[in-house]
């Protein structure tokens, strides 16, 4: 003790527990005498005073004495959170049902604030808030051993005080130099924090004894210490530890003379609380001039009404007296007590039945390291033989034959193993290392009908990958609720195995015992883990992955598998110039761009050409293409988006296109127009290749020309002069030539293109271009441009009379009736367009099919040798 840091050293704390056994069998014989015999069983234990009787309640009182600190059941946590007794200490309960407890009232309003009734928050309520940081309440220091969960109020004072020791850190220091708050670090008066163990007598032998001649000396332990620690000016001036009286009394360690029940009930209705600062309900902050309040004062003041031993100690160990018999009163006179009748013997039957563990498994799995190996085991045995368990190797050679309904597996390596029950009579004769089939008894025995099994392994999740290969990636779509299923490599044993999806943070989203889960239902990311454990998993939708463990051992996966759900959704294409068609020349080399507006988030995209029909010639990743080239026709040019792989070949419908997993195709289509350039033959109407235009004749300022070009691009001519630069461009079949200068000489070319046209006034014809594709005509028609004179007949034969047209107006034919022969004859419209001309007529009747010309009024001149003459005529 003498190197002790300090008189709370933590390193000097010990704990201190105490059990009794007997043997299982006790046999009354008929000269009044009793013999015990069979193994030893634990029916009880000492830990903390009053444990046992003031904290687990009956029914759970002999399953709490058989176990020890080290094998605690945590359904009795509860008692420890929530104390029966406190029931009677609470108003709002069962306050006034015992009147001695009148003056012992619980927290249920202390610092305005916090609730200790049993039910409540208490300081559950500051969880996550940075006020705990660095105090003994902090998840980083201890986890959740101190403040585990809503509905546990008495985690913070009764569950350190009897199962865990209580540490020297905020919030438990006295509330000297805490300026009002019960979390800030105040004055040291206890360290006997030991939280490996449960139920312990807890001491710190670092504490200095307090003389028994002090006139500091009290029975109330460390309550005594904590009200000098409060009160007195020897100590409440300064938070530095010092030696205050009593502080190795109860609960630091047991003096005898400590009046054990008194401290209890006082810590009960919140002592602790209340010398940390956490006031009673009476003392409001804001009101009150003092915590020292009539509620405290009925705490501190309390008394069990027993405030002395009955008896002296002895001077030496154990110190305290013999207790008094339980059949004499407390002065001692023997009171009379009479045997009971011996029963006779009975005949015992050997039946062994069926056997499982407590918890009703068959076989087991357990960690080799993570768990102290402790299990309980029943049978279904109607007899009253004596019974064992047997534990035996895999090949039946007995290790460890147990005197109680428990084995422990702690010492086993890795490996198989077998536990047997054995119903019999009188005694077992084999031994360890002998084989379970040749186990042997002085009387009647039996083997039971079942043997469980018991693998005692390691867990490795090993690596998680798809059944079919060992990709670790793949997308579904969204609402096609796929099957997907999965394993486990690389070192994976063959302990119990889950499957945990989460969310892209590693968030739980779902778990399942089975290797194949359907995904699709909902769009997202999912990452699948496995996870390999012994015992009972402990996995909560909503925790991170990394919060996953079990009650024996657990290990997750090194790696996930990631399955994203999304959806296809209908897109629109366009070219890159936002059109949605494109006019390209067949035999020019050219790109087209393309565009989507949609598409998936995670999947794919192509585009489709078909022909105009819809049938496919070719499927694209490339969001471009060359027409130039291929089958005669236009082309449409269709995008998808799609999962999986793209089911789409030449000469499909594009309406059956599909994919393996889904496909959606653009709600719209861009048209590839695939124009031919050809300029052709340029001639008059009249198919001449030279005309004079007269500028006096001509009142329209028109002629009109024709190509022999059947191409499909666009189509105009171009008016040059002589030396073929540029005058103008027409998009009809009619140049005008108004403003033409009189002797010169004009010529027409053609132009078929596609694209823009580009051809400028002045330049030379040569240099008409497209920016796709253009072919001028290779000849031309010469125009000259003249003032024409009317030459009079001259022959008497060729008089007005000679000449008969009908009928007047015409419809469909134009019959001319002459005798004189015509070297030529014309039709211009209206606007001295010639519209008809034919060469050489002969005498007699002649037919102009006139059916094709629009109906208005029209004019036919007839020409013979240097004569001319003109008619009207009218079509209907």
């Amino acid at each position: 003790v003498s190197s002790a840091k300090n008189i709370l050293d933590p390193d000097f704390v010990i704990g201190v527990w105490a059990s009794a056994s007997r043997q299982m069998v006790r046999t009354l014989v008929d000269n009044g005498m009793d013999t015990a015999s069979g193994s030893w069983v634990q029916v009880s234990r000492l830990g903390m005073p009053l444990t046992n009787e003031a904290v687990i309640p009956i029914g759970a009182k002999d399953r709490w004495n058989s176990r020890t600190p080290y094998t605690e059941d945590t359904a009795t946590n509860k008692y420890f959170y929530n104390p029966e007794l406190a029931l009677y200490m609470d108003d709002s309960q069962f306050g006034s049902a015992v009147p001695a407890f009148g003056k012992l009232r619980i927290q249920r309003n202390s610092l305005q604030a916090y609730d200790f009734g049993n039910g409540h928050d208490g300081l559950y309520g500051l969880k996550g808030n940075a006020a705990l940081n660095g105090t003994a309440l902090d998840d980083k220091l201890y986890g959740t051993l101190l403040l585990p969960g809503k509905g546990k109020p008495r985690s913070v004072d009764l569950w350190p005080l009897f199962h865990t020791g209580v540490p020297n850190l905020a919030p438990y220091q006295l509330a000297t130099g805490k300026s009002g708050n019960p979390l800030a670090a105040g004055k040291p008066f206890i360290n006997n924090f030991l939280p490996n163990g449960g139920d312990m007598l807890r001491l710190n032998m670092a504490v200095p004894v307090t003389p028994r001649n002090s006139t500091d000396f009290s029975s109330l332990g460390l309550v005594q210490a904590a009200v000098l620690g409060l009160t007195d000016a020897r100590f409440n001036t300064t938070k530095t530890i010092q030696n205050i009286p009593n502080m190795d009394g109860f609960p630091n360690g047991r003096r005898l003379e400590d009046d054990v029940t008194r401290i209890e009930l006082q810590a009960v209705s919140g002592v602790v609380l209340a010398a940390i600062g956490l006031w009673y309900d009476d003392y409001n902050p804001a009101t009150s001039t003092s915590p020292v309040t009539q509620d405290l004062l009925n705490v501190i003041t309390y008394t069990t009404g027993v405030e002395e031993n009955d008896t002296t100690f002895k001077s030496e160990f154990p110190y305290a007296q013999t207790p008094w018999r339980g059949t004499s009163d407390v002065s001692g006179p023997t009171t009379n007590y009479k045997q009971p009748a011996i029963l006779k013997p009975t005949s015992v039957r050997c039946d062994a039945g069926k056997i499982a563990t407590s918890t009703g498994d068959t076989s087991l799995n357990i960690c080799i390291s993570g768990n102290d190996g402790f299990v309980k085991f029943t049978n279904t045995t109607q007899t009253s033989a004596k019974y064992r368990y047997i534990l035996t190797d895999a090949s039946g050679v007995i290790s460890t034959i147990s005197f109680a309904d428990s084995l422990s597996l702690k010492a086993l390596g890795k490996g198989s193993y077998r536990v047997y029950g054995l119903s019999y009579a009188d005694s077992v004769l084999s031994q360890p290392g002998t084989n379970i089939n040749d186990i042997k008894s002085n009387s009647c025995f039996q083997l039971s009908s079942n043997f469980i099994p018991i693998v005692r392994d390691s867990v490795n999740a090993g690596t998680i990958a798809f059944a079919t290969g060992n990709a670790t990636a793949d997308t579904v779509c969204t609402g096609a609720n796929v099957k997907t299923m999965f394993k486990a490599n690389n070192g994976a044993t063959s302990a119990s195995r889950a499957y945990i999806v989460t969310d892209a943070n590693d968030n739980i989203v779902s778990i399942s015992m089975a290797d194949s889960m359907s995904f699709g239902t909902k769009t997202g990311v999912n990452r699948i883990y496995t996870v390999s454990y012994i015992g009972n998993l402990n996995a909560k939708i909503g925790n991170k992955i990394s919060t996953v463990t079990s009650s024996g051992c657990a290990n997750v996966s090194s790696n996930f598998v990631t399955i994203v759900s999304d959806s296809v959704r209908t897109n629109n294409v366009s070219t890159t110039a936002n059109a949605t068609t494109d006019t390209v020349c067949v035999g020019t080399a050219s790109t087209t761009g393309f565009k989507n507006t949609a598409g998936t988030n995670n999947g794919s995209f192509a585009y489709i050409i078909t022909d105009a029909n819809g049938k496919i010639i070719s499927v694209s990743n490339t969001a471009s293409a060359d027409f130039s080239t291929g089958a005669a026709g236009n082309r449409r040019v269709y995008g998808v988006s799609y999962l999986g792989r793209l089911n789409a070949k030449a000469g499909d419908d594009i309406a059956t296109v599909t994919s393996s997993k889904c496909a959606k195709i653009s709600g719209n289509f861009i048209t590839i127009i695939r124009a031919t350039t050809d300029a052709g033959s340029i001639t008059t109407m009249n198919n001449l290749k030279s005309d004079t235009f007269c500028m006096n004749k001509n009142m329209t300022g028109y002629l009109r020309f024709k190509t022999s070009s059947a191409a499909t691009a666009n189509f105009v001519y171009v008016l040059t002069d002589a030396n073929n630069k540029i005058i103008s461009v027409s998009s009809t079949d009619s140049v005008n030539f108004s403003g033409q200068a009189k002797g010169t000489m004009l010529r027409v070319y053609g132009v078929s293109y596609v694209g823009q046209l580009n051809a400028i006034a002045g330049a030379d014809v040569s240099t008409v271009s497209s920016g796709k594709c253009t072919d001028v005509s290779a000849d031309y028609v010469n125009i000259a441009v003249e003032e024409c004179q009317t030459v009079s007949i001259r022959n008497t034969d060729f008089a007005a009379g000679n000449i008969s047209i009908f009928p007047n107006p015409a419809e469909n034919n134009l019959n001319i009736v002459t005798d004189v022969r015509f070297s030529k004859v014309t039709i211009v419209n209206a606007l001295g367009q010639i519209v008809y001309e034919q060469n050489n007529t002969v005498a007699g009747t002649n037919t102009i099919e006139v059916s094709k010309l629009k109906a208005g009024m029209y004019f036919i001149s007839f020409y013979a040798n240097d004569a001319k003459t003109t008619r009207l005529f009218l079509k209907d």
